[in-house]
């Protein structure tokens, strides 16, 4: 008599048991090798705008958030046909892990430069993006799901604007929770302190030159 196993009052024999654990060890495999980069704390990730498939934004979003996003990813391949010497190399970004109490923007971009070349303006922030979606993330999981990095991200040059987060925002007292391309614009904050925020780090390599 063959053995069996009943799960949640169904019977299973050893030859469907075994069928089922390969097709799920199969697709465990599947997913391993199709895990999609993203980025994550302390984790540089590879951003390359000249081989960024730009045909890709060029059909407009119907949703408000995506076609905001599509724009300022537009945008940025825009500056980097002006200024392909600045725009047009490749580079790496790096979300740090927060360790500090707070800093000022001035105090986050000298950490900037002691980890990479410097913090991302708003032109390298849009290129992140597109690359996010370059890599087969999906629009809604950029542009509206919770981000999943807990810091927001300045943008250099920029004070009073804030990127992504999901912790509370300075001018509410609720809680709201944001996406990873969400623009905070306006925040003011008693001698530029930042409590909740880190640079997005941006590092040139030698060897994309």
């Amino acid at each position: 008599m063959k053995e069996e196993l009943i799960v949640e009052g169904r019977k299973f024999s050893q030859e469907e048991l075994i069928e089922i654990i390969k097709k799920y060890l199969d697709e465990e495999k599947k997913s391993t090798k199709t895990a999609i980069p993203k980025p994550m704390v302390d984790i540089w990730f590879d951003v390359k705008p000249k081989t960024i498939n730009r045909k890709r934004f060029e059909e407009e979003r119907t949703s408000t958030e995506e076609e905001e996003v599509r724009k300022y990813i537009l945008w940025a391949f825009s500056m980097r046909d002006e200024y392909p010497e600045k725009y047009g190399k490749d580079f790496k970004t790096l979300i740090p892990n927060k360790t500090w109490g707070y800093k000022d923007y001035l105090e986050l971009e000298e950490l900037a430069c002691s980890y990479g070349d410097h913090s991302a303006d708003m032109v390298e922030h849009a290129f992140e993006w597109s690359q996010r979606i370059e890599n087969g993330e999906t629009w809604r999981a950029v542009c509206s799901q919770r981000d999943t990095t807990e810091w927001y991200r300045t943008v250099r040059g920029e004070h009073g604007k804030l990127i992504g987060g999901n912790t509370e925002k300075y001018d509410t007292k609720k809680s709201e929770h944001c996406s990873a391309t969400h623009i905070s614009t306006g925040f003011t904050e008693s001698n530029g302190r930042l409590d909740v925020a880190v640079p997005l780090i941006v590092r040139y390599e030698k060897y994309y030159q």
